[in-house]
C-alpha cells in the first residue's frame, strides 16, 4: 500500500502541476478528463519505474468506459452517431450564458484540444 501511494502522489503532482488536470483517485485507479488517458498511462509507468526502480512495466489501462469519439471515423459503425450529438444553437447559447454568469473561461486549462469534444 505505500508503493501505490507513493505512485499516487507522483501521478497527482505530475497532473496537478504539469499538466494542471483534475485527476480523481479512487483506491488504485485513476479517472483523468477524456483524451488524457494516453498521457495517464505514460505518467503511470514513468511513476511506477522511479518509486520501484524496475524497468519497463507493462500498463494496460481499463478501457470499460470508452467513448465512441476516441476511435478514428473510419473504423465507426455509424459515422452518424456522432453528427446527431451537434448542440443546438439554444445549447450553445444557454452554455455562454452560463460561461458569463460563472466568470469561466472559454475553456479550462487543462481541456485538451485534440479531442473531438465541443
Amino acid at each position: 500500500m505505500f508503493v501505490d501511494s507513493k505512485i499516487t502522489e507522483k501521478l497527482i503532482d505530475r497532473f496537478t502541476n504539469h499538466y494542471e488536470c483534475p485527476i480523481l483517485c479512487i483506491h488504485d485507479s485513476y479517472i483523468v478528463p477524456f483524451g488524457y488517458d494516453r498521457r495517464l498511462a505514460e505518467e503511470m509507468q514513468a511513476a511506477f519505474e522511479e518509486v520501484t526502480k524496475i524497468s519497463n512495466p507493462i500498463v494496460k489501462p481499463v478501457t470499460d468506459y470508452y467513448d465512441i469519439l476516441q476511435l478514428p471515423i473510419e473504423f465507426i459503425d455509424d459515422a452518424k452517431t456522432i453528427a446527431q450529438y451537434t448542440p443546438t444553437a439554444r445549447h450553445l447559447r444557454e452554455k455562454e450564458e452560463f460561461r458569463i454568469a460563472k466568470n469561466k473561461p472559454e475553456t479550462e486549462p487543462w481541456y485538451p484540444y485534440w479531442t473531438a469534444i465541443y
